[in-house]
């Protein structure tokens, strides 16, 4: 669907707003890596997203997600208990982490550039993820991906800095669909 058709859907539907909200029953966060030269991949089950958005102008848009690590599904209950351990996200310490937009740049076809500040275990860094954003009914599907280095973020210390064995690179993977969120209630 092409940015005006996106427009012109907007400007049909009453209900929508600018501000919507996360159906986790049918969203995912996931994420690929590789650990002794073979692909894995984990999913985060446990995430909030505020986004603010309007394809007329969707560089005043906003996107805030705020993942919970302990919700981490790494495929197996030992991997899952010990990415909750100080080596990798620290959970007691830093019980949350956030990615920010600082910037949405529309790009041909439904597509974006999100720019922004990912942070985990205290430390934040820039992030530029591929969005595409695709009409299915009265809901909105975003799809994207981004990439990081997961030592820069202090994941995987110690004796599993050694990226021969379990890799630097990491692509995250979002498949969000957006509802209109509720209307505030008047008192």
């Amino acid at each position: 669907m092409n940015r005006w058709l996106l427009v012109l859907w907007f400007a049909c539907l009453p209900v929508w707003s600018a501000a919507l909200v996360v159906d986790p029953a049918k969203s995912r966060v996931s994420f690929t890596y590789q650990q002794m030269g073979s692909d894995v991949e984990g999913e985060f089950k446990r995430y909030q997203a505020n986004i603010a958005f309007d394809p007329a102008h969707p560089e005043a848009g906003q996107v805030v997600v705020i993942i919970d690590p302990a919700g981490v599904d790494a495929g197996h209950p030992d991997a899952n208990s010990e990415l909750l351990r100080p080596a990798f996200f620290d959970v007691p310490r830093f019980p949350q982490a956030r990615f920010e937009s600082t910037r949405i740049k529309p790009l041909p076809n439904s597509r974006y550039a999100v720019e922004g500040k990912l942070t985990i275990k205290g430390v934040t860094r820039p992030i530029n993820s591929r969005a595409q954003i695709k009409a299915e009914g009265t809901a909105l599907q975003l799809l994207g991906t981004f990439d990081l280095k997961r030592l820069d973020f202090g994941i995987g210390s110690g004796i599993w800095n050694d990226v021969s064995v379990l890799g630097n690179d990491i692509r995250v993977t979002y498949s969000l669909r957006l509802l209109p969120a509720p209307a505030a209630k008047k008192k």
